[in-house]
């Protein structure tokens, strides 16, 4: 494990959580319909603008770590449960409302420090019955 963790921090660099490592290239004038995200597997993801691409980035590549740990945080987690609902995401029956709104607040800042577009990347969904992403995003096959 020791071995594995220098190796991911001379490759990946050092996990900073709420700091993405790296900034996708996005050209000035980018809105969110230009922009796909499409999972390799559970912790990486190949986004693409306007059909371009620059790789594949992990959840520490976009500032999504725990701290202190090699493990996504729970902002990962709710941007895999987006990409399983084709972008949709309606609001669970059993979770707090609140404690799930600030995740997709929280997940916004991050896609938006990401890719370096300003708007909300997320809009509702009819009847405020949960909300959906304003980009296209594919679960791993």
């Amino acid at each position: 494990e020791d071995l594995l963790g220098r190796f991911r921090r001379d490759v990946v660099g050092e996990v900073r959580f709420g700091t993405p490592e790296h900034r996708f290239p996005t050209p000035p004038g980018t809105s969110w319909n230009n922009v796909m995200i499409r999972f390799i597997n559970g912790h990486e993801v190949e986004p693409r603008v306007s059909g371009r691409t620059n790789g594949v980035y992990s959840y520490t590549h976009m500032g999504m770590a725990k701290a202190n740990k090699d493990e996504p945080t729970v902002q990962w987690d709710l941007f895999r449960r987006l990409a399983d609902g084709h972008g949709d995401f309606p609001w669970p029956r059993t979770a707090d409302r609140r404690t799930m709104q600030k995740r997709r607040e929280r997940l916004a800042g991050h896609l938006q420090g990401f890719f370096g577009i300003d708007d909300d990347p997320f809009e509702d969904l009819p009847g405020r019955r949960g909300f959906k992403t304003r980009f296209v995003i594919v679960p791993e096959r």
